[in-house]
C-alpha cells in the first residue's frame, strides 16, 4: 500500500477527475486501489466552484486538440511536470511518437505505476525544473532516446505555477536552445485574477496551496506570454482563454473566464 503523507495528492487529483470524467481507463486503473486519489480535487472543488475538476476536463480538452492538431509536424514529444499524464497511452495521435516526461516527483510516479499494475510508454526522468535544467537532462534524455535533432514538441500542463516566473522562461529557453522544438503548448494561471486575488475564492485557494506545501509562484499577463514566446523565437502564437475550452467541454463557464492561459506557440504555419 502507498502510503498518502509519501505522495503528492495534487498528482493523483487528475487521474481522478479523468477516470470520472473523461472516460479514460488508464487513468482509472492508476487510482483503483489509491482510496484517497480524490482527496485534494474535492478540497478544491468546494473551495471555489468546482475549480480543480473543471480545470482539468478544459485543459484535457484543449491540448488533446492541439496535439492532434499539430501531431504530423513533430516526431517526439516532451512533457514537462509529466506526472500521470495518460495522453502518451491513449491518443491515436501519439502511437507512434516517443514521449519523454520531466517531474520532480519521478520516483512518486513510478512508485503509482508499479503499484497500479499500470504501463507508460513515457520515459519517465527525475527534475527539478528550477535547479536541474542543463547538460545532464540533455543526456538523460539522449540516454532514454531522444534524437534532439528531431522535431519535438512540448507540453507543460498545469505545471508553470508552480515554479518562479524567471525559471518558467529558462525551461523553455534551454529547451529550445538544445532541442529542435518546433512547438509547445503550455497553460498559465492568470495574473488578473490571482495576483494579486481578484476576489475571496481565488485567495483562499491561493492560501490552500501554501497550506500543502505547493504554493503558487508565478502568474501572467497576455502581454507578458507574447513577449516571452516572441523572444524564444516562435512566429505564430495563440492565447486562449480557459473559458472557451471550459464552455465547449462542460457547457458553461463558472469559474472566471481568464482564470488561466492556454497557449500554442509554433515554429510553422498552423
Amino acid at each position: 500500500m502507498i502510503k498518502k503523507e509519501d505522495l503528492n495528492l495534487t498528482m493523483l487529483g487528475i487521474p481522478y477527475v479523468k477516470s470520472k470524467h473523461l472516460n479514460d481507463m488508464q487513468s482509472e486503473k492508476i487510482i483503483r486501489e489509491i482510496e484517497y486519489a480524490n482527496e485534494f480535487q474535492e478540497s478544491c472543488d468546494e473551495l471555489y466552484d468546482g475549480f480543480y475538476t473543471r480545470n482539468v476536463i478544459s485543459r484535457h480538452h484543449y491540448l488533446t486538440n492541439q496535439i492532434n492538431k499539430h501531431s504530423n509536424s513533430f516526431e517526439q514529444l516532451l512533457i514537462l511536470s509529466v506526472g500521470l499524464d495518460t495522453k502518451p497511452d491513449t491518443l491515436f495521435s501519439l502511437k507512434n511518437k516517443k514521449c519523454f516526461g520531466l517531474d520532480i516527483a519521478a520516483n512518486d510516479i513510478k512508485n503509482i505505476y508499479s503499484y497500479s499494475k499500470t504501463k507508460t510508454k513515457t520515459k519517465i526522468l527525475q527534475c527539478d525544473l528550477e535547479k536541474d535544467i542543463n547538460s545532464t537532462i540533455l543526456e538523460e534524455l539522449e540516454q532514454e532516446g531522444m534524437i534532439h535533432s528531431k522535431p519535438t514538441y512540448i507540453i507543460w500542463e498545469g505545471g508553470t505555477f508552480f515554479i518562479s516566473k524567471s525559471n518558467v522562461y529558462k525551461v523553455l529557453q534551454y529547451f529550445c536552445s538544445h532541442i529542435n522544438i518546433v512547438g509547445c503548448s503550455v497553460d498559465f494561471m492568470s495574473k488578473e485574477v490571482f495576483s494579486p486575488p481578484r476576489h475571496k475564492k481565488a485567495n483562499e485557494h491561493l492560501q490552500l496551496m501554501e497550506k500543502i506545501g505547493a504554493p503558487w509562484k508565478s502568474f501572467f499577463s497576455e502581454d507578458e506570454l507574447v513577449k516571452m514566446y516572441e523572444e524564444l523565437g516562435f512566429t505564430n502564437i495563440d492565447i486562449t482563454l480557459h473559458g472557451e475550452y471550459e464552455k465547449k467541454s462542460l457547457g458553461t463557464i463558472k469559474l472566471d473566464n481568464d482564470i488561466m492561459y492556454m497557449t500554442t506557440a509554433v515554429k510553422f504555419s498552423s
